[in-house]
């Protein structure tokens, strides 16, 4: 199974890269406008200087107006945000497995999640299980769930899905960077020690 991010993640990081910037910059320049490191030493006090205050205060209608659109943007991106975090990934209805001169082909994205549980199913260790294909921007991906029999590994079960069913998956889509993520449950954890 592959540890590659997806294009989610990778928003992720360049939008937790960005805020750190900003925030390393800003706490920077705090500190060392502070330490008077910035400009006259007898200034170094207030942020803004009178004048730029009166001018704030004689169009305060202004400026709290365009403070408050401000405000709604930041909140609506950060709603935005949080609600991509909690959504599941879509699933894919079709996977291009083929586009050449003559023509696409593609492949039905439910015949592919049966064969993927019925070899998830295969293994000695899978109680039950499912298997969905998920995926952004043009990228599938697996999502497999399964329960762990009592008595069973559940690394023999993790072994079985990179060893047999992600390369079959693989195989069938023509894409070996099909991703897998799976998702174990214990059918009876209370005699179970997890190492």
């Amino acid at each position: 199974m592959s540890e590659t991010g997806t294009g989610l993640d990778s928003s992720n990081r360049v939008v937790a890269s960005i805020l750190g910037l900003l925030l390393v910059s800003a706490g920077g320049y705090g500190l060392v406008r502070s330490l008077g490191g910035v400009g006259h030493p007898a200034r170094a006090g207030a942020l803004l200087d009178g004048g730029l205050r009166a001018d704030i205060a004689e169009h305060a209608g202004w400026v709290g107006g365009a403070a408050t659109f401000v405000a709604l943007l930041v909140a609506w991106l950060g709603w935005w945000w949080l609600r991509r975090q909690l959504l599941p990934a879509p699933p894919v209805r079709r996977i291009a497995v083929g586009d050449g001169r003559g023509g696409r082909t593609s492949l039905d994205a439910g015949a592919l999640a049966e064969a993927v549980t019925r070899d998830l199913l295969a293994s000695d260790g899978v109680a039950t299980g499912r298997g969905r294909i998920v995926g952004r921007n043009g990228f599938p991906g697996l999502s497999l769930t399964a329960e762990v029999a009592a008595g069973a590994d559940p690394q023999a079960v993790r072994r079985h899905v990179a060893d047999h069913v992600l390369p079959r998956a693989r195989t069938a889509v023509g894409r070996q960077d099909l991703v897998a993520h799976l998702h174990l449950r214990l059918a009876d954890p209370g005699d179970r020690a997890i190492e």
